[in-house]
């Protein structure tokens, strides 16, 4: 049988079919976009399309859908994190028995924590081959979904353990639930960004500590996590009291630290790119495991004996948790005696380092009024091409430390107060606006001298700078084609200034030619 690209080449124009084709893509409840587009070209007469005919549909998707990247799921309007998401060439997990009621795969089963489904009891089997990956047609093993038989669907199906499937019901089903009753899509997100956060920061705990508790090979994730909670006495529910309750609960210094990197990280991330993940007050939780944590009189780690620890003094894993810097950053100021105090302990052959509790503190508050990178870019809302402009024009100083860079939040808030001094308030509608850092600046290959003039005089208020009310930081400034004039006039000047000195330097004085 010909592709479907075959078909479209030999009978119809190249976009005929996405725009004249009688089928639609109407998608089952929580079905994956990619089982969607393999469904529709098997009702248009294929058997086994390849990517490329399904790339091809996929125009004719609910503009809800085409969104999405290839094999991307969403609940919402934020996207899931990269980790949260198997990809599209991953082998495909499904639930026999929700099979069973319709052959289409659920869009929840491409989230990478979710290992069983919660209204059937079962964990989630592999062996289905989509029409997305046509490598997988020929594989041992693999079935079409259009073509596998209920005994083939059910054959090495299994059940979780009561531990497992009790840990289980917990974290997802809320989730699981609020999908299959059609919920509205806010609550649908918040119940999978709780339930992804409560996964994470359970599998961060559980292998903090490498030995007994550590995962062996082949045991499946949810049932390691579930024996593990059992053997501490824990538990977690996916909401704030449930996942505040669970790190207030862990028995264990090296959990905690766990717990406060994985959130810390999760806090990064989502200031580099904004996820579902933003939905939960991420920052509260650590300050809540902080708190714990420096009340907690074992907050040392290691071999060393609790009674040769420092008083008064905190480990060098705890201090550099607790202060939720990067890591390298606490070992370079002490390499450079930029904290005071610092005690080393020798025990065998290994050297512990505790850190004073005032330092700590000190250099907790220090960073907490400064951006990283990728924060201040988040704060301004402005790209790499923005910041340099800005940098080069004196506007923001960075704080070198070593290799690592911070960003005084006062002095960004005094750019953009100053900003604000000078505006006036415009609607978002006026269309004869350019943004403050639009392409008219960076594209403009003018000497940084030239625009470091130019953002002076818009600060002093000679030229008008204009302020849009429902957006923030940087991208909420605009000026007019007056801002254009002058970085016109001031490129001329300088290229005037240029020609004039370089012809001077080849022109003879009158009295060398008397």
């Amino acid at each position: 049988m010909k592709s479907l690209a075959a078909i479209n080449e030999s009978r119809l124009p190249n976009d005929t079919i996405t725009r004249s084709a009688p089928l639609k893509c109407v998608p089952l409840p929580d079905e994956w976009p990619e089982t969607l587009l393999g469904r529709t070209a098997r009702r248009m007469g294929l058997r086994r399309p390849w990517k490329d005919d399904l790339d091809r549909l996929r125009p004719m998707l609910p503009p809800a859908l085409q969104v999405l990247e290839r094999g991307e799921v969403r609940y919402g309007s934020d996207p899931l994190p990269g980790w949260a998401l198997l990809g599209r060439r991953a082998q495909i997990y499904y639930c026999p028995a929700c099979l069973l009621e319709s052959r289409h795969i659920r869009a929840r089963w491409r989230i990478a924590l979710l290992s069983a489904c919660t209204v059937h009891g079962l964990v989630l089997k592999s062996g289905l081959a989509e029409p997305a990956f046509t490598t997988a047609y020929k594989a041992l093993g693999k079935r079409l979904v259009s073509e596998v038989t209920a005994e083939e669907m059910w054959e090495g199906a299994v059940c979780p353990t009561p531990r497992a499937k009790g840990h289980l019901a917990r974290v997802w089903s809320p989730f699981e639930t609020s999908v299959i009753s059609e919920a509205p899509a806010s609550e649908t997100a918040e119940a999978l960004a709780w339930a992804l956060l409560a996964d994470r920061l359970v599998d961060a705990a559980t292998r903090s500590i490498r030995g007994p508790d550590y995962p062996s090979d082949g045991t499946a994730a949810h049932e390691h996590r579930a024996l593990w909670l059992e053997r501490y006495g824990l538990s977690v529910q996916p909401d704030l009291a449930g996942v505040s309750l669970l790190m207030k609960s862990l028995p264990l210094p090296a959990h905690r630290r766990a717990v406060v990197q994985a959130i810390t990280r999760l806090i990064n991330d989502e200031h580099r790119r904004k996820t579902i993940m933003s939905r939960l007050p991420l920052q509260t939780l650590k300050d809540v495991i902080l708190a714990v944590g420096a009340a907690s009189p074992a907050r040392a780690c290691g071999a060393l004996p609790r009674a040769q620890h420092p008083s008064g003094h905190t480990s060098f894993e705890a201090a550099e948790a607790q202060i939720g810097c990067e890591p390298g950053l606490l070992y370079h100021l002490i390499q450079h005696r930029l904290i005071r105090g610092v005690q080393r302990v020798q025990h065998g052959r290994k050297t512990y380092v505790f850190i004073p509790d005032d330092e700590v503190r000190r250099y907790r508050r220090f960073l907490s009024t400064c951006w990283t990178y990728d924060q201040m870019l988040a704060a301004l809302g402005i790209d790499r091409g923005g910041y340099l402009h800005l940098r080069e024009a004196g506007l923001i100083v960075p704080l070198e430390i070593g290799r690592w860079r911070r960003y005084p939040k006062a002095s960004i808030s005094a750019l953009l107060l100053g900003l604000e001094s000078v505006s006036r308030p415009v609607s978002a509608a006026h269309g004869d606006l350019f943004p403050f850092t639009g392409d008219w600046l960076l594209k403009s290959r003018r000497p940084k001298e030239l625009v470091a003039a130019l953002l002076g005089e818009m600060l002093g208020g000679r030229i008008p700078v204009y302020r849009d009310l429902t957006a923030e930081g940087l991208a909420a400034f605009r000026v007019n084609h007056e801002a254009l004039l002058r970085l016109q006039q001031l490129s001329d000047c300088s290229r005037a200034r240029a020609a004039r000195q370089r012809w001077s330097n080849d022109q003879m004085e009158l009295w060398q030619c008397a």
